[in-house]
């Protein structure tokens, strides 16, 4: 399973996979935790047990800079049981901008491919800024709506010329910096910056979810938005920076974990679909096999495309394996999501 996280530079995505590692890499809430899905890897290793003790020690990793994509292969656990292998990437934030500046750039298609080999992807966005942009359009800009829009766009449209589904999901980070109260109406403001993407996913968009998350702790931080001219260009640019003035240790990161077990679940039932075309394909495959096997074994070509067969035969155990195993915690990560962690 993959699931990859979209957003601008400093929109949340680092802060929340910290959150998300020191709350279930070496502890675990209900039985669940999460762990490097190769235990020798000693680099992915050495990346959790950064941010691990970081987070402990109430301080946050560098963003994903550069040209920089954090990719950890990890696996969900349930006790002692290891359910199913997942990546989590991490896109750098300033992969948007080169996307706002050309839609039809490398990039573009980079990271549209890289959507279309995932189940899931979580749409960060910055609760300071939404709340601060009272304009829809201005909002938009800082939030890099439209670079996100085009990616997902273009995924969806290779998406169904490959019979493939991938879920949406939408991360309103930051809200310990806001108002209570204001997070209502900023979820109905998403549906609105996001109102084209509803659109094109269709029935499937009734299925979106927006969830709220925090990481540092309410009344911890102090946020400064003000708006700066920038002569040079003449036009005004909105900045945001956020000062922690203490880090709550105890605190509970809120809908964390939430996000992710709503990711599984909605990875499930892609499995699920995923599963149903795999054994389409490797069914189509021996048809094709045994009705050519004369020529093919004329070309010596036969022990090729027995290879081909085995190998998606043995991905497809693999696949349902897992998504039995998975599925059949289905009413445990639902509890997960009703709880504020």
């Amino acid at each position: 399973m993959k699931i990859t996280m979209l957003g601008t530079s400093r929109a949340g995505k680092t802060t929340y996979l910290s959150a998300l590692l020191g709350t279930l890499y070496e502890g675990a809430i209900d039985g669940f935790r999460i762990g490097p899905f190769d235990s020798t890897n000693e680099e992915i290793n050495k990346e959790l047990d950064k941010i691990n003790v970081l987070y402990k020690e109430g301080k946050w990793p560098d963003g994903t800079s550069g040209d920089n994509v954090r990719n950890l292969s990890l696996s969900l656990f349930k006790n002692q049981n290891r359910l199913v292998d997942f990546d989590f990437i991490d896109y750098r934030g300033g992969a948007l901008d080169d996307i706002s500046l050309n839609e039809n750039s490398e990039r573009t298609m980079e990271l549209s491919m890289a959507l279309m080999a995932s189940d899931v992807a979580l749409v960060f966005i910055d609760s300071i800024i939404l709340y601060h942009c009272k304009n829809i359009i201005v909002a938009r800009r800082h939030l890099g709506v439209n670079p996100i829009m085009t990616v997902l766009s273009k995924a969806k449209e290779r998406l169904a010329r490959a019979h493939k589904k991938m879920n949406v999901i939408f991360v309103l980070t930051k809200i310990d910096a806001i108002p209570e109260n204001a997070i209502p109406a900023l979820k109905e403001r998403v549906k609105e910056l996001y109102s084209n993407i509803y659109s094109q996913f269709g029935a499937a968009a009734n299925e979106f979810k927006i969830f709220d998350v925090s990481a540092v702790g309410r009344n911890t931080v102090k946020t400064t938005a003000e708006w700066i001219e920038d002569e040079e260009e003449g036009s005004r640019h909105f900045y945001v920076t956020n000062d922690i003035i203490t880090r709550d240790l105890d605190f509970e990161a809120s809908n964390i974990v939430a996000v992710l077990a709503q990711a599984f679940l909605e990875g499930i039932n892609n499995v699920e679909y995923d599963v149903v075309q795999l054994e389409s394909s490797i069914q189509n495959l021996k048809s094709t096999f045994n009705r050519w096997q004369k020529l093919i074994d004329t070309l010596f070509h036969k022990s090729v495309k027995k290879h081909q067969i085995f190998s998606l035969e043995g991905e497809l155990r693999k696949s349902k394996s897992q998504l039995n195993d998975l599925a059949s915690y289905r009413f445990e990560l639902e509890n997960l999501i009703s709880k504020k962690y």
